[in-house]
């Protein structure tokens, strides 16, 4: 299963549509807890999911996303950088835009696509071992 998420600087929490990543199932959904979309409307966390992806260029990743209402996944650049990340936005032709792993030096490539800057994952349906290659 394909996941683009918008790498958004204004998102307080990473969150998913209730009908994303599908391999994994909506757990604890928090009633006491909105969220303020851009045109002044609240909607409710339905749960959380947490997954095992993969990038276009292999690396691995664990996220945790809340679940909402929304019709495009949002990658929260505040809770990356309080988990130890930087995110860097440029041009193609200055290097790109990327997510670096300050402990580490990883970085992992952005796609800009029409002003928006997109990290592209994937999915496996098999969550016990999500990063397991398939046999065949």
């Amino acid at each position: 299963e394909k996941l683009e998420m918008a790498v958004d600087s204004g998102a307080s929490a990473t969150v998913i549509g209730e009908h994303q990543v599908r391999a994994v199932t909506a757990k604890n959904p928090r009633l006491d807890v909105k969220y303020e979309v851009a045109d002044g409307t609240h909607i409710a966390n339905l749960g959380e999911k947490t997954f095992g992806a993969g990038t276009d260029g292999g690396t691995a990743l664990k996220l945790n996303a809340q679940v909402t209402e929304v019709s495009r996944a949002l990658l929260s650049v505040a809770r990356l950088v309080g988990v130890g990340k930087r995110v860097v936005f440029d041009k193609e032709e200055s290097g790109g835009s990327y997510i670096e792993c300050k402990s580490t030096g990883d970085w992992i490539p952005l796609t800009e696509s029409n002003g928006n800057y997109i990290l592209r994952l994937w999915i496996h349906k098999n969550q016990a071992n999500p990063f397991e290659r398939q046999v065949r």
